[in-house]
């Protein structure tokens, strides 16, 4: 089975990397593997290139069913992102990188209101109705 690199709705990329996204995709490959009729869910195992073995590897540390992993990358991307380069942040500096991404969702969710594109509310007045 082959994942996604990126999340997709109606055809048309969400241009999107998320750690927790990508992990939980390994784990849903591995809920779809394990009903299959002709796979053994005791021989499950995932493979992470580039980027996703570090995804990879946070699957398989949190889901019990996967029994091997095997991963061809450079480095961790989570850890890289959650610390830079060999370690290079500090707390503060993390603080700052993770309020600047948050600002940065909250501009890109009036972007896309304004884009009205497949499955966002129409409107934020439709957000709000909702809530």
């Amino acid at each position: 089975m082959t994942l996604l690199i990126q999340e997709r709705v109606g055809g048309n990329p969400h241009n999107v990397v998320s750690p927790d996204i990508n992990t939980e995709d390994f784990s849903a490959a591995v809920d779809f593997l394990s009903n299959y009729t002709n796979v053994d869910s005791n021989k499950i195992g995932i493979l992470g290139i580039c980027g996703f073995g570090g995804f990879a590897l946070n699957a398989t540390a949190m889901d019990t069913r996967t029994k091997a992993v095997v991963t061809s990358t450079m480095y961790d991307m989570s850890r890289v992102n959650a610390n830079g380069y060999f370690h290079s942040m500090d707390a503060k500096v993390r603080y700052k990188l993770k309020e600047s991404l948050n600002n940065q969702r909250t501009k890109d969710l009036k972007m896309a209101l304004s884009l009205n594109p497949i499955g966002y509310p129409k409107s934020s007045q439709a957000m709000n109705h909702n809530l």
